[in-house]
């Protein structure tokens, strides 16, 4: 068994290695290789690319950037034969079979593309990124920034980016007219209570980025 904390770190982890290279829609090989393998040691049956999708009914897919992730996917320790099974697609499905009589349940999950900045001022260089990264097959697009100044036409523009939600912190106050539904904001007050008790008690500040999910009430996870 899993502690709590445990399960976070390894989420944690998890998403800072994905992060790390990121990749466009169709070219998930380095991705796609981690959820398989996650799944095959959970002891999930995997099926892969042209398996579980459909060539011709694919939209977006650029052979020329499929061919350059694969050898990107190879030079980073993706085995060529993971990639046989592939067959150039990057789809992938878990199936658990209880050998039990009963309803099938399916679960999708698409990948997230996540844009960080620190700063969004009149949010023309990230509305424009939303964009490109829609165009180019994104399922969908989050948006975390630390400081969100919004002047000008920042609101509207984030609006109609297509960008899923956006997270901010309050460093910057947020006004009710320049809030909408699909803008999150979270309190920096939590962390620098803890910052200052910290620094008061000869604590470490640095571990607080690691325990910061127990600490904020809303429980967004920093990391």
């Amino acid at each position: 068994m899993f502690t709590d904390q445990e399960i976070v770190r390894e989420l944690v982890e998890t998403r800072r290695r994905i992060h790390r290279r990121p990749e466009e829609g169709w070219t998930e090989f380095e991705t796609t290789r981690l959820v398989a393998g996650r799944l095959e040691a959970l002891g999930l049956r995997v099926l892969l690319g042209t398996d579980v999708v459909r060539p011709e009914a694919v939209m977006g897919r650029d052979p020329k950037l499929v061919e350059k992730a694969v050898e990107r996917a190879l030079a980073h320790g993706v085995e060529q034969s993971f990639i046989d099974r592939t067959g150039g697609f990057t789809g992938c499905v878990g199936i658990l079979d209880t050998g039990r009589p009963g309803p099938v349940t399916a679960f999708r999950c698409d990948m997230d593309c996540v844009l960080v900045d620190d700063l969004i001022d009149t949010a023309g260089t990230i509305a424009g990124a939303c964009s490109v990264l829609k165009d180019a097959g994104a399922k969908s697009v989050t948006v975390v920034a630390t400081h969100g100044v919004l002047s000008g036409p920042a609101v509207e523009r984030l609006k109609n980016s297509g960008a899923r939600e956006v997270v901010l912190t309050d460093t910057v106050p947020i006004p009710e007219e320049k809030r909408w539904d699909g803008l999150t904001v979270l309190s920096i007050a939590p962390l620098l209570a803890s910052a200052i008790r910290a620094v008061f008690e000869d604590g470490s500040v640095a571990e607080l980025f690691d325990t910061y999910p127990e600490h904020h009430g809303q429980g967004f996870l920093f990391a």
